[in-house]
């Protein structure tokens, strides 16, 4: 978060969001991917990941995530969410419970 928000941001600022930005794009790519075809395994893994002391739900974090991006919803990050909605969809058609 920046203190002074009156001044325009530095260059170093705008790479740094572009690089943010083109992170959370990769990154849920990366877990539609996963989930396409209807793979059971990655489906499986993006909710509970076996065997690990430390396990997250990816469709828990990407619905969080979902949400406060579009409390900011602004120019530089309006294609985020589209990228975390397809995720979401993917993951939730045929769900394996």
């Amino acid at each position: 978060m920046r203190k002074n928000v009156s001044e325009p941001n530095s260059t170093d600022e705008f790479i740094y969001n572009r690089l943010c930005i083109t992170t959370y794009r990769r990154a849920f790519k990366f877990l539609q991917i996963m989930c396409e075809n209807n793979c059971q395994d990655g489906k499986h893994m993006i909710r509970k990941q076996e065997g690990k002391a430390r396990q997250f739900n990816f469709i828990d974090i990407a619905t969080k995530e979902l949400r406060s991006l579009f409390q900011i919803y602004c120019e530089e990050i309006k294609v985020v969410p589209l990228y975390i909605l397809e995720f979401l969809k993917e993951v939730t058609q045929n769900p394996i419970y």
